[in-house]
C-alpha cells in the first residue's frame, strides 16, 4: 500500500504544480474578477475552471475514486477513496491581486486523510505528507512548534455571523489569552504555518471537508493535532463539525476556550 501512496502523492503533486501554473497566469497587481456565491464567499472564473481540471483529471485516472470538491463533485458510491479539493482557498485574496492563497488536495479513505499536499505558487511552497511518513515542505522535514503556553501562540481565527459554527464570542478571549490573532483569508496557508512551526493554532468555524482534509494529515504528520469544535474525530469526506488545529501541546488549553464560548443553540442552518 505504502507503494500506491507514493503514486497518489506524485499525482497529487503534479496536478498540485499545475492547478498552481494556471493560478499565476491570470494573477496579477490589478486583481481578477470576483462575483459572490450565495454563502456570500467569493467565486471566480478560475475557481471553476480548475474545479473542472480536477474531476477531469482524476476521474480519467482513477476511474474508480469519488472527488469532493468546493465547486463540483464527482462521486462513486462504490469507492472507499475520496479526493477532496480546495482548488483554489483563498479566492478572495486572489481575486484582489495579493499573494496568500493555494491549491489543497487530499486523498481520504474510509474517511481519514492519507495523502495531503498544499500548494502556494505565488510563494512556490509545496507542502506534502503521506499517512505514517512525516511532512515535508519543498523536500525537507517540518515539525510543529514546541510552544506550551497559550499566552505565547500565535493564533488564526475566522468567523462572521454566517459561519456554520457560532463562535464569534471566542475572539476576545483568543485576543486577552494568545499572543496574537490573525486571519489572512486561506486555511490552507494557515494550516501550513502551523505544520511548519511558524503558528500554534486555526479555529475554524465552518464545515467544508474540501477546506481541511489536506491541513488534517500535513498537521497530525508533522506532529500537531487536529480534532472538531468538541476536541473529537471526524470523517473528512462529510460536513465537518468546524476544525481545531493546533500544535498539540496547547490543544486542550485551546478546546477549554472553545468550548466556554461555542454557541450551541446558534448553529447556523
Amino acid at each position: 500500500m505504502t507503494h500506491a501512496y507514493h503514486a497518489y502523492r506524485d499525482f497529487a503533486i503534479h496536478l498540485a504544480r499545475s492547478a498552481g501554473a494556471h493560478m499565476m497566469k491570470h494573477h496579477g497587481p490589478f486583481g481578477f474578477p470576483m462575483t459572490t456565491k450565495n454563502n456570500r464567499s467569493a467565486l471566480t472564473a478560475i475557481d471553476t475552471a480548475l474545479n473542472a481540471k480536477v474531476i477531469e483529471t482524476i476521474t480519467h485516472t482513477y476511474p474508480d475514486h469519488s472527488v469532493l470538491a468546493e465547486e463540483g463533485n464527482s462521486i462513486n458510491q462504490t469507492s472507499e477513496y475520496v479526493w477532496v479539493c480546495d482548488p483554489l482557498d483563498g479566492t478572495r485574496q486572489f481575486a484582489m491581486g495579493t499573494a496568500t492563497f493555494a491549491f489543497s488536495l487530499a486523498l481520504v479513505y474510509q474517511g481519514n486523510p492519507v495523502i495531503g499536499v498544499i500548494y502556494e505558487p505565488y510563494t512556490n511552497k509545496l507542502y506534502e505528507a503521506v499517512k505514517g511518513e512525516g511532512a515535508c515542505l519543498n523536500g525537507n522535514r517540518i515539525k510543529v512548534s514546541k510552544k506550551n503556553k497559550l499566552q505565547d501562540a500565535l493564533c488564526f481565527f475566522a468567523s462572521n455571523p454566517h459561519s456554520r459554527y457560532n463562535i464569534l464570542a471566542l475572539a476576545p478571549m483568543l485576543i486577552a489569552h494568545t499572543k496574537r490573532v490573525y486571519n489572512i483569508g486561506s486555511c490552507a496557508v494557515e494550516g501550513g504555518l502551523v505544520a511548519s512551526g511558524m503558528a500554534e493554532t486555526v479555529i475554524y468555524a465552518n464545515d467544508g471537508a474540501h477546506d481541511f482534509a489536506a491541513i488534517k494529515i500535513i498537521v497530525e504528520e508533522a506532529g500537531g493535532t487536529v480534532t472538531d469544535l468538541w476536541g473529537a474525530s471526524q470523517r473528512y469526506d462529510n460536513p465537518l463539525k468546524g476544525a481545531l488545529v493546533s500544535n498539540g501541546l496547547i490543544h486542550r488549553q485551546l478546546l477549554h476556550l472553545v468550548q466556554k464560548t461555542l454557541d450551541t443553540k446558534r448553529i447556523n442552518r
